[in-house]
């Protein structure tokens, strides 16, 4: 695990590669009795967001759910090869499937702007749609603002009737529109 640590960290392979690599070495090294999936899926999903905060709301980990026979098959299928091409390919198709699913609510960071709120506040707005638990501090990475200054968009939008909250501090948002 050191040495794939160590890969990751020094490697000069784009992110998105490297994520797919990382989740497959993972799951061949199977460090662990169980959750091994879950666990390489939760790695590739970090190491994305490091690429860009926004892979940290796409539904990877559903689509991959929904392609469970071909996941296993790419794993399968690499490493009787010796090598994780085929990985890498089911995984980009897979995460090019996950942005395309949220369309041009992530594509764009904005999406079908709503009259009368800034880009910010759309944002805010998309991420709740997609994620409903999504946090002010996650916000802040997707965003690009300050917690605060998300805080403050997140009052205005409730003010406005556009966002509601359910529950506490465990609860999700409720987007109106």
């Amino acid at each position: 695990m050191q040495q794939l640590f160590n890969w990751l960290r020094d490697s000069d392979e784009h992110l998105l590669i490297k994520s797919c690599v990382f989740h497959y070495e993972f799951e061949f090294i199977h460090p662990f009795r169980d959750g091994n999936g879950r666990i390489g899926r939760l790695w590739q999903t970090v190491i994305l967001t490091a690429y860009n905060p926004l892979f940290s709301i796409l539904p990877i980990e559903s689509i991959i759910r929904d392609y469970q026979e071909e996941y296993y098959k790419a794993i399968e299928s690499s490493t009787s090869v010796g090598e994780c091409t085929v990985f890498i390919e089911f995984m980009m198709a897979r995460i090019l499937e996950a942005i395309e699913k949220v369309g041009n609510e992530v594509g764009s960071k904005v999406g079908n702007k709503l009259p009368n709120i800034t880009d910010n506040q759309q944002i805010i707005i998309n991420s709740m749609k997609i994620n409903p638990k999504v946090s002010a501090t996650k916000l802040s990475k997707i965003v690009g603002i300050s917690k605060r200054k998300i805080e403050e968009n997140i009052a205005k939008l409730k003010k406005m009737g556009l966002i509601e909250r359910v529950g506490g501090t465990r609860g999700y948002w409720e987007v109106m529109v």
